[in-house]
């Protein structure tokens, strides 16, 4: 016996809604691609000099990041 189908176009599961929601969140806090490569600059950064967030933010903005990249991944650091 074959386990049943959904007939096509009909809507998914609740459930499977829900997982792809919270799949979709967790995604969303990993950041993007840009965001984590800024996460790594900063963390790079750390490793080997002192920032303060301010000035963390203006160097990674000086290497290209957008502000919005730059302080997802100053934040990330946990310089807070």
């Amino acid at each position: 016996m074959q386990p049943r189908q959904r007939p096509p176009g009909s809507p998914p599961s609740r459930r499977l809604a829900e997982d792809a929601a919270k799949a979709a969140e967790e995604e969303a806090k990993k950041g993007t691609v840009s965001q984590r490569n800024a996460l790594r600059s900063a963390e790079s950064y750390l490793d080997f000099q002192g920032f303060s967030r301010k000035g963390l933010i203006k160097q990674l903005e000086f290497e290209g990041y957008t502000a919005e990249q730059a302080a997802f991944g100053v934040t990330s650091t946990g310089l807070g």
